[in-house]
């Protein structure tokens, strides 16, 4: 494994486990076992480091959700693994992780939102797209407009401003999956709603990992 790829897991790992402001560099050279100098060489403050994992994490849950996209053409099963990754995922971060970012590493908080408008909405619209054409969502749907609730739904109860919100579900797993099925009974035609009751939201997450 590269020293890059090395000092990015270890960061990560320490993010998840304690929040960002609270992990100082001090505390990733002692997770890796280098010295201060050996992880400046690599990145040259706090700042950086945080930017590179910040962007190495999005682009796994781009890559994630773009192999679910092309492994499933029903679109309610896509959001229903979407919403396992989802709960994989957060149960694995830190609550503060998107608070820290936003107050202390605006910069790196913006990667977020810059993912959101191209990405994630990108792919809420092609599922909704999807599900129009198989009869699954109603046909009368915006789906800019829908997609954009959806995400900005989803981004402001999962994010910084709502850590009170999040914190008092004993796990992430109810959170995120009354989330999904409330889009969902909001965009499904009947035979949708079909499907959607006919899964199990709650059966064990056995394949999603969120290790680095």
């Amino acid at each position: 494994m590269e020293v890059f790829t090395k000092i990015q897991a270890a960061a990560e790992r320490l993010f998840n486990r304690f929040g960002i402001r609270s992990v100082t560099m001090d505390d990733v050279a002692k997770e890796l076992s280098i010295s201060k100098k050996t992880l400046y060489k690599h990145y040259p403050d706090k700042n950086e480091l945080v930017r590179t994992t910040v962007q190495k994490m999005l682009d796994r849950i781009s890559n994630q959700f773009e192999r679910i996209l092309a492994q499933e053409a029903n679109p309610i099963l896509q959001l229903f693994a979407i919403s396992r990754f989802m709960i994989d995922m957060l149960e694995h971060m830190n609550p503060s992780m998107l608070y820290d970012l936003e107050k202390y590493h605006k910069d790196c908080f913006d990667l977020f939102v810059e993912h959101r408008e191209m990405h994630a909405l990108r792919n809420a619209k092609t599922n909704l797209e999807a599900g129009q054409a198989q009869g699954l969502y109603r046909s009368d749907l915006d789906t800019e407009i829908v997609a954009r609730a959806f995400y900005s739904m989803m981004f402001h109860l999962l994010g910084p401003h709502e850590t009170a919100f999040h914190q008092q579900f004993e796990n992430k797993r109810s959170l995120v999956n009354e989330l999904i099925q409330y889009h969902l009974h909001g965009i499904c035609s009947e035979k949708g709603l079909v499907l959607v009751q006919s899964i199990n939201w709650n059966q064990p997450i056995t394949h999603e990992k969120n290790n680095p």
